[in-house]
């Protein structure tokens, strides 16, 4: 690295000293080249660093996501196996049999869905990170709980559910294809908000739901001055007599004569 770096600071003195137009292009060029493969190499270190510690099978499934994520092609690659644990639970959740040692299979679409969805996306408050990646088999093959989950696209989702340490929780989905899972979604639960969670519904009436209204004030009276007091409902005599003071205020105001006369009332007064 210190090579290269030593040899972008004289490329990039000789790119300075000199006016020909041609040899500036060729040295920018040099340059560019060589401080990508520093970045590249930056990269390398960085992620040694980061994944120091962990075992090749979790590297394993960070290469496997990874490849799965940029395929041009549709495939797929097993990303865990169904243990008894898991097995069991999948029984006693779901009622549905799933056999010990089946195939727990990643698609590429679904891949690019995990991506797109719990990583990439700037309103995920807590995105996966190549760790979380690395934790995916864990998650399956050793959950906390086990449930259904939602009913999509005619396939139950059945979720798996593995607390990371305290404040983290991960969460996979699957499928029952054949006799194999396949991992819909894969996510960090979070005690704020998910972006695909369902929002709970505001069974409060609106302001603009007038039959609501009329309907709970009509079956709900009220005591007023130790009298009990039903108010109106529509159509009732309240009505009538504000349309009929409605009309009386049009009369006044289309015609001249009235509103002297009111004006005269008014100062007489």
């Amino acid at each position: 690295m210190l090579a290269i770096s030593d040899k972008i600071s004289e490329l990039q003195q000789q790119f300075d000293t000199t006016t020909n137009q041609h040899m500036r292009r060729v040295y920018n060029e040099q340059i560019a080249g060589l401080q990508q493969e520093l970045n590249g190499l930056r990269g390398d270190m960085q992620e040694q660093v980061a994944y120091r510690g962990m075992s090749g099978r979790k590297r394993k499934l960070i290469s496997t996501f990874k490849e799965l994520l940029y395929s041009k092609k549709p495939t797929s690659s097993q990303v865990a196996a169904v243990t008894d644990r898991t097995a069991l639970f999948i029984r006693n959740a779901t009622g549905q049999e799933v056999q010990t040692g089946a195939a727990v299979e990643l698609t590429s679409n679904n891949a690019k869905h995990i991506h797109k969805r719990h990583i990439a996306n700037p309103e995920e408050l807590n995105p996966l990170t190549d760790s979380d990646i690395a934790n995916i088999s864990e998650v399956i093959e050793d959950p906390d709980t086990v449930m259904l989950g939602n009913f999509t696209h005619g396939r139950q989702r059945i979720q798996l559910k593995k607390q990371i340490d305290k404040s983290h929780t991960a969460v996979v989905e699957v499928i029952k294809k054949g006799n194999a899972l396949n991992v819909v979604t894969y996510f960090n639960d979070s005690p704020y908000r998910r972006p695909d969670a369902l929002r709970p519904q505001d069974v409060r009436p609106s302001r603009n739901d007038s039959t609501n209204l009329n309907n709970t004030i009509a079956n709900n009276p009220r005591i007023v001055k130790g009298k009990r007091f039903r108010p109106e409902a529509a159509g009732s005599y309240f009505e009538t007599r504000t349309e009929a003071h409605r009309q009386n205020v049009d009369k006044v105001t289309n015609q001249p004569q009235l509103q002297k006369k009111v004006r005269q009332l008014v100062l007489s007064s």
